[in-house]
């Protein structure tokens, strides 16, 4: 659903009217913020990718010849837990999505996975078998991932902006390409210098002081904050927004219509672009888990493969 701050209504499919010169919401609406509240949004959505994408699959992988060599877990165990966290992640991403509409939802769901995905490192620190691994990499880191998922982060950048909704996606983007770039570097130096367990343990705890203040600014709908999507005030909205003049006296805003859940899923293009995604993703995981044992078994330093 769309989602519009005038007069606090709820904006679907139907033109919606205001009298030209009159506030609609509060005094917030009628005059454009400095800096709009969205783009910090985009901030804390990319901070979460980065480190949801690069705190997954990299993680496991930079991890694995460490906590081989000290407490003899093998591929099998160390990849099973990341199996889980990737697989059972996906499952209750599927679930977590539609609580994502929710007004309040998302500004509880944020701060619940940041401190999931924080556990799910600090925890192993303590790992003295493999069940206790699966238990808070895989089960816990599941969860963490689900509630953080990028499908949250999207649909809250989607929220703040229409027009500019192609720039916010943009900028959003910046930050999951990153993760797998910082950590594979920062943590095989964290590891040579404290050792696997310490590592597990500073890195959870710096995620979860990253995180976990951002989130506390995360607002799920611009109206919430009597603002307009896109940093609009009232008296901009109708020369950003196909207007149709129905009186001299009032303006006519029309909303670019959109699909709810149960209309997407009926449509011949969300299954295209759902089998583009599944087939464009399918190898990755294995190759982001394989990659650094891969080039240190072929000679390769930990560094260099990082």
């Amino acid at each position: 659903m769309t989602y519009i701050a005038l007069s606090a209504v709820k904006v679907t499919h139907q033109p919606l009217h205001f009298e030209k010169g009159k506030s609609v919401s509060t005094a917030r609406t009628t005059r454009k913020p400095r800096l709009f509240y969205g783009w910090g949004i985009v901030a804390v959505a990319s901070v979460f990718g980065l480190i949801n994408v690069g705190g997954t699959g990299f993680t496991a992988s930079v991890f694995l010849d460490p906590m081989r060599d000290d407490v003899g877990w093998g591929s099998s165990v160390v990849f099973g837990a990341l199996s889980v966290r990737v697989l059972v992640g996906g499952m209750l991403a599927a679930l977590a999505g539609p609580l994502a509409e929710h007004r309040w939802a998302p500004r509880l769901m944020m701060p619940v996975g940041a401190i999931l995905i924080s556990l799910s490192f600090i925890m192993v620190k303590w790992a003295d078998s493999a069940l206790e691994f699966f238990l808070w990499y895989g089960f816990v880191g599941a969860a963490g991932t689900a509630i953080g998922s990028m499908v949250i982060m999207e649909s809250l950048v989607i929220k703040w902006f229409v027009r500019r909704r192609a720039q916010a996606m943009m900028w959003f983007q910046v930050g999951p390409p990153i993760g797998p770039l910082l950590f594979p570097l920062m943590l095989t130096g964290l590891i040579t210098w404290i050792g696997w367990r310490d590592a597990w343990l500073w890195t959870g705890a710096v995620i979860l002081i990253l995180l976990f203040p951002l989130t506390l600014f995360v607002r799920s709908r611009p109206e919430i904050m009597g603002l307009l999507p896109d940093g609009d005030s009232s008296d901009d909205a109708s020369a950003n927004i196909p207007v149709e003049e129905a009186s001299p006296t009032t303006t006519q805003i029309v909303i670019p219509p959109s699909f709810t859940r149960r209309e997407a899923i009926q449509t011949k293009v969300f299954w295209m672009l759902t089998l583009a995604m599944f087939v464009g993703m399918f190898g990755f995981p294995g190759y982001q888990a394989h990659w650094i044992p891969y080039f240190r078994e072929v000679g390769f330093d930990a560094k260099t493969a990082a």
